[in-house]
């Protein structure tokens, strides 16, 4: 994902010094060589130390070429480490899979998420387990609400996929398609409940809405995987 720049940076700078050192071989050589030719002779020792020098300086190329083939591979497998934690943190469904009172529909992408006490790393391969925020191929309903998104936080957030009102508190709540509804849970919910793999406490049909809110043109944000990169799911093209 970086190891293009990165490669590409080293390769120069690898070029840059060969050239550097190949120069200063050419300089040394040929300036010893000129050296003996007007004194006609010298002592062993300084052609021992000049022929030294030369050796040193021509193994430097290829200490420098295994330096940065050690860095290269080092920047692959870092690469490839954080492209698998980006793939576990952001999956598209192959299959529906049952979420509490729902079923997640194939298609959908879904967003996890660790914690202090949770690694995405270390997670299972579950796509439910720290599961965060996901977003519908079609709209599904969440109880009573028809949802095109949603996403778990102190309280549900539903991206409604239809107007809706309703009264909450005394107030009447209009409700646009596009915009979040907010769901409080109505039970204490299990410690760490993201990451269990019992998923019945997902009962938004038994929740409480308590108001509704515009997020803007772009709603829920729900992070997808297209080739090396994160889009907006909402910006990709269907396919």
């Amino acid at each position: 994902m970086g190891l293009g720049y990165g490669a590409g940076a080293g390769g120069v700078i690898v070029l840059f010094l060969t050239f550097i050192n190949v120069l200063v071989i050419f300089v040394i050589w040929g300036g010893w060589k000129y050296y003996r030719r007007g004194k006609g002779t010298t002592s062993r020792f300084a052609d021992t130390m000049v022929k030294g020098l030369l050796v040193l300086l021509s193994v430097f190329p290829i200490l420098v070429v295994i330096s940065w083939c050690m860095i290269w591979v080092s920047d692959i497998s870092t690469d490839r480490a954080r492209f698998n934690i980006v793939k576990k943190q952001n999956v598209q469904l192959e299959t529906a899979l049952p979420y509490g009172e729902i079923i997640l529909p194939k298609g959908t992408w879904v967003n996890r998420d660790g914690d202090s006490e949770h690694d995405i790393e270390l997670l299972p391969n579950d796509t439910r387990i720290g599961l965060s925020r996901a977003y519908f191929p079609h709209p599904v309903k969440l109880g009573q609400y028809s949802a095109q998104a949603f996403e778990l936080h102190r309280e549900l957030l539903i991206e409604v996929a239809q107007d809706y009102q309703f009264e909450a508190k005394g107030t009447q709540w209009n409700c646009p398609k596009g915009w979040i509804l907010q769901l409080v849970y109505t039970e204490k919910l299990p410690e760490n409940y993201r990451y269990q793999q019992n998923y019945t406490w997902f009962k938004p049909s038994q929740w409480q809405a308590v108001g509704c809110f515009d997020a803007g043109e772009g709603g829920l944000l729900i992070l997808a995987l297209d080739g090396d990169g994160l889009r907006n799911v909402k910006d990709l093209k269907p396919e």
